[in-house]
This record gives structure tokens, C-alpha cells and sequence, in this order.
């Protein structure tokens, strides 16, 4: 179960701010721009499954041939390639900036190795599965962590890693995994902290999972990402290769989704999801376009990495055979102290809106946890605008930049 007072305490600072997202689309190198970088195969079937970002550089790795290539976080542009671990086409970044890749590629077993002048030793896994997108979290030259998802064997393994070497293994099943999941390339594992993860499966749900919980059944998930949920009749809700990142003490998830399962699988189309209180899931933004087009013959897998600066977080995404992007999430915080409340000219009466406006504009009405309920233009005089069902009993009202404070 979540950590409560996390919750709580998260929840308090956000009533204390009012903050509305953004998502600003930085640059995009992709089959769709024809601006493609340089060694990023496209139009052809690839082994160049996934980035890691770490010293503002992107790192691809593939192992045909066993390589790993660097792109420049400011544009996209090609910088430099070195060599790979034969076989290995996952890489990934510690929280010390240390690049590690994982494989072999299609063998049973997983090892990872570290990055250095030299490959250094090998440190192997076992029996588990590379398909099953491998993340780390922690510095793994002192005290990290390997997750993954092995849905094969039904389960979520955590693999303590000091200097490089495996000192413990937790693992978490999900009893009755069903076995339209059980398979070795479409399951994600996206660590929140050391305990606490965000799985999903491609076509299924995402859902949390507490490593101190024990085994799970289904039913004792909480899959707050589902067809219905929370977007109703969703076609295509959740795409294999997400990342979680914490920004301003709440908890985002981006994934991929898709408008369609037959013209844009993986093809770069994707969704932010704000999981603070993983029963009230919001989006906060959604890209409908692609980056090319549908790749899922190749491997099922639309990957993401988020850098969190004093400015905001930079999101990295990467649609095998289609290309890269990146992304800038920010807010535009307001202090809702300062709101001004019990104002005649904005109040609800009978489940409407009641404002009285001097001049013609825009009315954006948000929940105090900066949801956004409403968006619509307002004329001189009086405007009346329908309220939903189960809204808020308290709104934030914000007209030509001055935010009230409304109770219903």
C-alpha cells in the first residue's frame, strides 16, 4: 500500500500552491520530420531498444553491431559512438551517471555490465529475462537496485547491488498473472524509490507494487491506468517502456498509449499521468502524433527518460524506427493564499458558475489539487457556465490571470 503520509504531506503543499502543468516540445529528430540523427536506424529491423541520459548526453545501445551511440540533449545531434558488450541492447543510467547495459540479447538469462574506459566484469543475474526492460535506481557503486519484471515466471524481482556486486534478491508474484501477460518482451518495471514501483503491461494496466507487500492477486492491485480508467474506452491505454519521476513533491508517470492498435503502436504517441493519489489518476498531458508510425513487429517497447533541473523536467523519448524527441514539463505556480475569496462577481449557485466579467476572456476553473475541470471563454456581463457532476465543493477560478477562491 502506498505510504501514507507521503500522501498527506504531498497533498499539503499542493493546497499551498496552485500550479498549473506545461509540456513544451523541445526538439524532435524522426521519420515524420525527416530529420532523422545519424547511426539511428530506421526502416530497418533493429537491436537499438532503449536510452539512458546522464551527463546531458542520450546513449542508445544495439547489438548489431554491438555499439552504444551518443546524441546531444540540446538538439538531437549525432556526438560520438563507442563499443558495447557483445549481444546487449539495453542501457541504461545509475543515479551517479554511470552507463550500464543489459543481455544477451534472446538468451535466457540476464548480466549486466558497467561502462567505464573498459568493460568492466560482468555481473551476472540468472535466470530472469532482458526482455522484461530492466531499470535501475540508486548508485550501484555504493548501494542500487535492479528491477524487473519477469512476467514469465509471474514476477516483480528486486536485486540489491553494492560495488557492483549482488548482495540480495526480493521478489514479489502476482499470483494469477493472466496469461494473455505472461509473455517475455511486453512488461515494464519503473521504480518510484527502492520500494516502490510502477509496472505495466503492454495492452493490460499499470499499477503499483510494494516490495515489502508480499505476493499479490490481481484483484489486491490498484490498476489505476486501464482501458476505463482513467480515460473511459481508451484503445490502446498502456504501451511497454515508461518512466516515473517526482517533480515539485508530486509523482508522474509517462507511457505510451494509442488512438489506434493498427496505424500507431509504438510509434510515439504518449501520455503524462499525475499518480500522486493513485486513485484520483489525472492527465496532464497527451501527444496524439507520432514520430513515424507503427513498429510493433519490432519490439514492443516506446522508451522515456526524465531529468528533473531547477527549472523543470526534461523528458527524453525515444519509438524504435521512428526517431526521438524531447520535452520540457514546468508549471506556472500561483499562491493560492493570495486568491482572492468571497468575490461578488465570481460565485456558484444551483451547480453553475456565476461570473460577472468587466472584459472579454478566458475562465479555467481547477480543483485545489491543480486539476483542471473547466476551460471556456467568458463575454462582458454575465456568464453562466454548467458545472459537472461531483466536482470540488471548493474551485480555483482563474479569469485574465486573477484566481479566486469558490465554494459551491
Amino acid at each position: 500500500m502506498r505510504n501514507l503520509s507521503f500522501v498527506v504531506v504531498a497533498c499539503l503543499l499542493v493546497v499551498n500552491a496552485f500550479a498549473e502543468i506545461t509540456v513544451t516540445k523541445l526538439w524532435e529528430r524522426s521519420v515524420a520530420e525527416g530529420n532523422v540523427a545519424a547511426n539511428l536506424q530506421v526502416g530497418i529491423s533493429t537491436s537499438q531498444c532503449a536510452i539512458a541520459v546522464s551527463n546531458d548526453t542520450i546513449f542508445l545501445a544495439g547489438n548489431n553491431p554491438a555499439m552504444i551511440y551518443c546524441y546531444s540533449v540540446a538538439n538531437g545531434d549525432y556526438l560520438t559512438a563507442f563499443t558495447a558488450a557483445a549481444g546487449n541492447n539495453f542501457v541504461q543510467a545509475d543515479a551517479a551517471g554511470h552507463i550500464v547495459t543489459f543481455g544477451p540479447e534472446g538468451a535466457s538469462y540476464l548480466n549486466m555490465w558497467q561502462r567505464g574506459t573498459a568493460l568492466d566484469s560482468v555481473v551476472q543475474f540468472g535466470a530472469t529475462y532482458k526482455e522484461a526492460l530492466p531499470a535501475v535506481y540508486g548508485d550501484l557503486a555504493t548501494t542500487g537496485y535492479v528491477f524487473t519484471f519477469v512476467s514469465t515466471q509471474k514476477q516483480i524481482r528486486r536485486y540489491t547491488v553494492n560495488n557492483f556486486k549482488i548482495t540480495a534478491c526480493t521478489t514479489i508474484s502476482i499470483t494469477d498473472l493472466a496469461a494473455t501477460y505472461v509473455s517475455g518482451r511486453t512488461t515494464c518495471v519503473m521504480p518510484i524509490n527502492k520500494d516502490e514501483v510502477v509496472i505495466n503491461i503492454d495492452k493490460g494496466y499499470s499499477t503499483l507494487v510494494d516490495m515489502r507487500h508480499g505476493d499479490y492477486t490481481t484483484a489486491q492491485l490498484n490498476r489505476f491506468i486501464t482501458k476505463n480508467v482513467p480515460v473511459a474506452d481508451a484503445v490502446f491505454p498502456t504501451q511497454c517502456g515508461g518512466t516515473v519521476f517526482m517533480y515539485k513533491n508530486r509523482t508522474y508517470l509517462v507511457q505510451g498509449w494509442g488512438l489506434s492498435v493498427n496505424t500507431d503502436v509504438y510509434g510515439g504517441s504518449f501520455k503524462i499521468y499525475d499518480i500522486t493519489d493513485l486513485n484520483n489518476v489525472t492527465v496532464v498531458f497527451q501527444r496524439d502524433d507520432v514520430l513515424g508510425g507503427n513498429n510493433a513487429a519490432t519490439y514492443e517497447i516506446l522508451h522515456f527518460q526524465a531529468v528533473e533541473k531547477p527549472d523543470g523536467v526534461y523528458i527524453y523519448e525515444y519509438a524504435l524506427l521512428n526517431g526521438m524527441a524531447a520535452y520540457k514539463l514546468s508549471d506556472t505556480s500561483t499562491a493560492v493564499d493570495d486568491a482572492i475569496a468571497g468575490a461578488k462577481n465570481v460565485f456558484c449557485a444551483d451547480g453553475r458558475l456565476h461570473i460577472t466579467a468587466t472584459e472579454a476572456g478566458n475562465v479555467e476553473v481547477f480543483s485545489l489539487m491543480g486539476q483542471k475541470l473547466l476551460s471556456e471563454p467568458v463575454a462582458v456581463g454575465n456568464n453562466e457556465l454548467m458545472l459537472a457532476n461531483g466536482s470540488p465543493q471548493v474551485l480555483l477560478v482563474r479569469i485574465n490571470e486573477k484566481l479566486y477562491k469558490v465554494a459551491q
